[in-house]
């Protein structure tokens, strides 16, 4: 096989790995989502989620230091 063979294959699987583990992601950001609410961002890091955001009580605002003024 030549050198450029060579090189090209190794690209060529090299593509295909990243498509795969991009696939896998997806999966799991899927998964994660239907199973639990959860969103992960590109690279996998949790992020916020509009629908999973909960409400505070008024008493619990104040202990975290998120109080209202009313």
């Amino acid at each position: 096989m030549s050198s450029r063979s060579h090189s090209r294959l190794k690209d060529l699987k090299d593509e295909i790995k990243a498509y795969k583990e991009t696939e896998k992601l997806m999966r799991l950001r899927s998964s994660l989502f239907k199973k639990c609410g959860v969103v992960l961002d590109d690279v996998g890091n949790v992020t916020e989620d509009k629908a999973v955001q909960a409400r505070l009580t008024e008493e619990e605002a104040h202990d975290t230091g998120q109080a209202t003024n009313r």
